[in-house]
């Protein structure tokens, strides 16, 4: 019997029990019953919260259980399975307080911004180069088009999306996931050889 397996690179995880299911994609035309449920490692008291799996052992497992399954690989070369990372959401009144602190530090970094480059003194400025006396008809429609300004820089409006391009913020959320798990992983690859 031939399988593929693509190992699924980073992975919650919860239970002792670690199957090839819980750390790879299997694709073949025959059936996967028997392999897809076949343990491939535990979760000791002494992991840790991450363990990382990689396809060597994960062959030699299969070899050693079911030696007329025959391998390709395709993917990543290891998966690391994060323990207990699907376990709970944080709660409202944590997600409230990081609403307002960062909201506020965020009003506050635009006043300071203006009050430095002296906005105010400009925008009075140019309403008077214009023949205006009052700044108020330029510095309404500018606040207005402060706030849309941050609305179209972040591509969202409560759960509406503007454009299917990912936002800066998306961006960085997804580099930051992407170093966090190589780090990880090269953590984990040097407490397996130490120890």
């Amino acid at each position: 019997m031939i399988i593929t397996l693509r190992m699924k690179g980073k992975s919650g995880f919860s239970g002792k029990d670690i199957t090839l299911k819980d750390i790879a994609d299997i694709i073949s035309h025959h059936d996967t019953d028997k392999i897809k449920n076949l343990v491939v490692g535990e979760w000791g008291q002494t992991t840790g919260r991450y363990k990382l799996i990689e396809q060597y052992h994960v062959e030699s497992v299969i070899k050693h259980k079911h030696n007329e399954v025959h391998i390709k690989w395709i993917g990543p070369p290891h998966t690391l399975l994060d323990y207990g990372s699907s376990q709970s959401s944080p709660s409202f009144l944590l997600f409230l307080f990081a609403w307002l602190l960062l909201f506020s530090g965020a009003a506050l970094t635009i006043m300071y911004f203006h009050e430095d480059v002296s906005m105010a003194e400009s925008q009075i400025a140019l309403t008077e180069m214009l023949g205006g006396s009052n700044p108020l008809w330029f510095q309404i429609p500018y606040s207005f088009g402060l706030g849309i300004g941050m609305y179209l820089f972040f591509n969202r409006f409560l759960n509406k999306k503007f454009s299917d391009e990912p936002s800066p913020l998306e961006m960085e959320v997804h580099h930051y996931e992407k170093s966090l798990a190589d780090f990880l992983t090269e953590q984990e690859k040097a407490r397996n050889r130490n120890g």
